[in-house]
């Protein structure tokens, strides 16, 4: 992954990574299973941001950390 990509892209790779369905339940398919993505463990971003932008403004010691869950960790 680099600063261009976009959010959405860390889910893909986490998904991949964790051997999670990314299916939509449509047509037959297996439904998606849950995902949750926190950055620094306090907010959800959008699929759409840019991991530049969002390192730029909560990165920490060079790093963004994102924590994961599969379940809704709060709501």
């Amino acid at each position: 992954m680099n600063g261009d990509d976009r959010f959405a892209v860390a889910i893909a790779f986490l998904r991949k990574v964790l051997k999670l369905s990314s299916g939509n339940g449509a047509s037959g398919g297996a439904a998606a299973s849950a995902l949750f993505l926190y950055v620094n463990a306090a907010f959800v971003p959008s699929p759409d941001e840019r991991l530049r932008d969002l390192f730029d403004c909560f990165g920490t010691r060079g790093e963004l950390v994102i924590h994961y869950a599969l379940q809704e960790a709060w709501g």
